[in-house]
């Protein structure tokens, strides 16, 4: 009988658990950690594309709408190194703590001729940079 008391208590603490993590706000996306990877091509069309892909690791599987985002300068920067950002939202409720490998990737076309290289950021391990071939 106390079991089964103890069994219904759980339940409801749970589902109130549920009803509250349901009504909480979805998470912002946020600088993912660790990039692993950066690659660069160039796209001989007219204009000429640059095609950006960043590979990463994530501290969880699941984490969605992982985007790849460039800075915008009011001049161009001195070292000609044009700045991303790879971003994430993360899961939201239980997830496997398990490390998860993701990519993200740009592409844009007519980039500017100042342009020599990227800088992709992140935290942590966050930051690599990749010249022009």
């Amino acid at each position: 009988m106390k079991l089964s008391r103890l069994a219904v208590a759980a339940l409801l603490a749970l589902g109130a658990w549920k009803g509250t993590a349901m009504c909480e706000e979805r998470p912002q996306p946020r600088l993912l950690h660790h990039i692993m990877d950066v690659q660069l091509a160039v796209r001989e069309k007219a204009p000429p594309e640059l095609v950006v892909t960043v590979r990463a690791q994530t501290p969880t599987p699941g984490y969605t709408n992982v985007r790849l985002v460039h800075a915008l300068y009011k001049s161009p920067p001195e070292d000609g190194i044009q700045d991303y950002f790879l971003l994430a939202t993360p899961p939201t409720g239980i997830v496997t703590q398990v490390l998860s490998r993701t990519q993200a990737q740009d592409i844009w076309a007519d980039y500017p001729k100042w342009l020599k290289g990227v800088r992709v950021h992140g935290v942590g391990e966050g930051v690599k940079v990749q010249m022009l071939p």
